[in-house]
């Protein structure tokens, strides 16, 4: 799936960059790789799921052309995580809503309904001298 960024029309471009506010372009140094998803990203795809059929036992190969909207933003401050066996450590990350709709061009009922809808946060942790010296979202 090819997706590009989109400004989003609803925030002001209070930073210059287009997308982000400035109290979340001062926290986008410690989302590290996280720091260039906040905004709005969207684009065209494909999906295949094998699903029951209704009324049977039987099963078929569904296909879609989708279209997704994906929304990143800033959680805009620290995240504590209480450590126990460790010291506690202040997390960064991205809060995200991910829709995916069907882009068949065919009308509803049969085509242009909702697939999938996520909400989820990425979370930048922090390299630990404890354990793997690597970075991990």
């Amino acid at each position: 799936m090819t997706i590009a960024p989109q400004a989003p029309a609803s925030l002001p471009d209070l930073d210059g960059a287009g997308r982000i506010s400035s109290g979340i372009a001062a926290a986008a140094p410690g989302l590290g790789p996280l720091a260039k998803l906040p905004g709005t990203w969207t684009g065209h795809g494909f999906n295949q799921i094998w699903r029951p059929k209704h009324g049977t036992d039987d099963h078929f190969l569904q296909l879609n052309l989708t279209h997704e909207h994906l929304v990143f933003n800033s959680i805009g401050g620290l995240v504590p995580n209480r450590g126990f066996a460790q010291h506690d450590i202040e997390l960064t990350g991205v809060r995200y809503l991910q829709q995916i709709s069907d882009d068949s061009g065919f009308p509803p009922p049969t085509g242009g309904g909702a697939l999938h809808l996520e909400p989820g946060f990425w979370l930048n942790v922090p390299t630990r001298r404890s354990r793997s010296r690597t970075r991990r979202i």
